[in-house]
Order: structure tokens, then sequence, then C-alpha cells
């Protein structure tokens, strides 16, 4: 079998006399009991290969060599559909979790599948859609979903365009899609900087009172991370055996970053100790918070800012809030910054710990009250004085500065 010139090989399973065959024909010829079964046998897997040939160019729009030859052979077609072919990637997905992937990775491959299953169902009413009728329209109308629909910002838009982009991908490869609509697009990245929140609505945030239990634990979990620099992951599987206490009585943080396996070291201080002993009672085994789910943690952590008055409050920024006010502001140095976050680049501290307005006017009320202590005076001053006392003195007349010591 040959299509646009590639040939597969599909093999009948009876064996011909070369006598009888007729390779100008492909045949075999006479009317002996072989002649006859090997006949009967090609002409039913021609029959094969015509109507998969024709179902696989309905459904897919194209036919190749190897699809037909799968479809003959019994080989499972793959997935021909957007949702399906996401839900068999989250499968397997799933099924390498433990081993060379991260559970949180898997959820969140769910979490873009669910958004992208709303946007299916909300536009094109239907419960999923064909992988050849992806175009730009859908690109686009995907990306305005989420950003009106979902109030999603630019970073998290295109983490969700960029697993769309692995799908059709993955479909070129599986040989669905003869090629990706979506190649040469590039979701845009936004410039990365330091989003730590506004002194003053970090003290909001303290200073407020939950009257609800799970929005006091959020508040309480932000102002951990706030305090260690814990991103969401680390902060999960958090335990007894990260917690060092040195001989001195000081509390440590030890442990290797989940997202880059870097060991990072961070002090427990007096607010983050205290929410430690706050839910020791709760504790239900060796991790040190039950922590809820992602998406949970996510939904909540947007409500308390709504509450608190602060737009677009997500976990992570109370790591940023670590980098900058907690040490950076406070005059660590940026490479213990850097070590205590558990950074792989330098480059990447300094985005996190961006200096505040507030550290740069304290350090200029610092320089003005050494500067202030000692008089000091500049021959320029000097000779501008003396022009504007005697404005009519000879402009070739030298003026003497006067020595100051």
């Amino acid at each position: 079998m040959s299509i646009d010139g590639v040939a597969q090989q599909i093999g009948t399973k009876v064996t011909v006399d070369p006598k009888v065959w007729n390779p100008e024909t492909g045949r075999a010829t006479g009317r002996s009991r072989n002649a006859v079964e090997v006949n009967r046998a090609i002409d039913a897997l021609t029959d094969k290969i015509t109507t998969h040939y024709e179902r696989i160019r309905t459904s897919l729009g194209f036919v190749t060599a190897e699809l037909v030859k799968n479809a003959v052979k019994g080989v499972a077609q793959k997935p021909v559909s957007l949702l399906k072919l996401f839900e068999e990637h989250n499968e397997e997905f799933k099924r390498r979790v433990g081993h060379d992937r991260k559970i949180e990775a898997y959820q969140a491959y769910n979490l873009s599948y669910r958004h992208l299953k709303a946007y299916i169902e909300k536009v094109y009413e239907v419960g999923d859609i064909s992988l050849r009728s992806l175009d730009l329209d859908f690109y686009d109308g995907y990306d305005l979903f989420l950003r009106t629909e979902r109030g999603m910002q630019q970073k998290t838009v295109h983490q969700h365009l960029y697993n769309l982009k692995k799908m059709t991908k993955r479909a070129v490869s599986q040989g669905t899609l003869r090629r990706d609509p979506y190649l040469k697009l590039f979701p845009k990245l936004p410039r990365l900087k330091s989003r730590h929140l506004k002194a003053e609505e970090l003290e909001k945030l303290m200073q407020y009172r939950p009257t609800k239990k799970n929005m006091e634990f959020v508040r309480d979990m932000f102002v951990f991370a706030t305090f260690t620099g814990l991103c969401f992951a680390d902060l999960k599987r958090l335990s007894d055996e990260h917690i060092q206490e040195t001989p001195d009585g000081k509390m440590w943080i030890v442990m290797d970053r989940q997202k880059s396996g870097i060991e990072f070291r961070v002090r427990v201080m007096d607010i983050p100790r205290r929410i430690m002993e706050k839910y020791a009672p709760k504790r239900k085994d060796e991790h040190i918070f039950n922590l809820y789910c992602r998406e949970w943690m996510i939904k909540l952590t947007g409500q308390l800012g709504n509450l608190c008055g602060i737009p677009n409050l997500t976990f992570h920024r109370a790591r940023h809030n670590f980098g900058t006010h907690i040490t950076l502001s406070q005059g660590v140095p940026i490479e213990s910054v850097s070590r205590m976050m558990g950074h792989k680049r330098f480059s990447t501290t300094q985005i996190y710990a961006k200096v505040t307005d507030t550290k740069v006017a304290e350090d200029m009320k610092l320089l003005a009250a050494k500067t202030s202590k000692r008089k000091i005076s500049l021959y320029e001053d000097d000779k501008l004085r003396a022009a504007i006392r005697f404005p009519g003195a000879n402009r070739n007349k030298s003026v003497e500065p006067r020595k100051t010591l």
C-alpha cells in the first residue's frame, strides 16, 4: 500500500505457490484452491483498506499510509478531538507522577483542561471540538476568555495557551494533525518584576481579623510564607524533618526547593514560630500544616485580597514580600537572600528582591543625617553668591573662594 509516495506493508497472512503468482497483476492466476484462497484474502484486505481510508479522510481531512495500516491492524486510533487528546495526555501524565513528574504539575494540567472545556462549552456550545477545526479564531477566543471570563493575568494566560500548544504539537506527532496550526504562535510572557505588596497593604492584611476560619487560615499561611519565603509547593510539604534547632535555641527551616532541587535555609522568626504553635494541635501527621489543595488556596487568597482591599492577591506574592520587605529592605545582603530563597541564578533574586521606595527614602535620610554634621562649601557656590551681591562688578575680577575646613 502506498499513499502520497509513502509505502506501508500489510500482510494477508496466507501463503501462495510461486507457480501461480503473477507479480504484474499482484494476484494469483488460475482456479486452484491456493489461487482462490489468496485472491479472496487480497480482496478482503483491499476492502478493509478502502473502508478505513474513507473513514480517516472524512474524520481528519487527510490520510497517511501509517494511519491506514494501524487501522487495518486494529491499533486504536489516536483521539481526533481536542478534549479527548487532553484527557489522554493527562492520564499518561498521572501514571508518571511519583516517578519523573510532580503531582502539582498534574493538577495544573487538570485545571487547564477544565478551563478549555468551559470555553468550548460556552462559546461553541458543544462537548468537544475536532482537532482539524482548530484555527486562529479559536486561539484568540480562548485568550480573551481566560482574560475576561476567568480574570487571569498575562502570566497565567501564557501558561494555559502554552498547554493548548502542547496538545496540537502532540496531535501532529501522533499523526492526527498534518500541521500544527499554532506552530508560529508564541504566547506573550510579561517582563518579570517583583510583585510584593506595599508596606501598608501588608500591614493591613496582618491586622485583618477574618470572621471565617478558612479565611483566617489562609491569612496565617500567607503571613507565614511572607516571613519564610516558602512557595506554596514547599509550604505544603513542610514537615518535621525540615525543622532544625540550633544549640542556642534558634529554629531553622532546611529543605530542598521542589522546583529546582536547590537547598535553602531560613530562620524561623517569632511570627512564623507563633503560627506553627497555633496550628500544632490541628496537625494530622508529620506535616506542619494541613494545607488546602492549590485551586482552593488560589480562590481563597483572592477572596482574602478583596476583603482587605488588595486587588489581584495571589499566594506567591508572599514570597515576593520575603525577598523585598523581610530581607533586602532590612539590610540583608542580596547574596544571602538568594541562598535563603533557593535560587539557581542571582538574576532571579534581583527580580524578587526589588528595592522598595521606602528603603530608598530611609537610605537618603541616613545620608542627609551624615552630611548635615559637616559643613561643605563649594567654590562655585561662593562665586555665585559674589555675583549676586555685586551685579555691577567687573566680571573679569576673580573672586577669592572662602576656605572651609
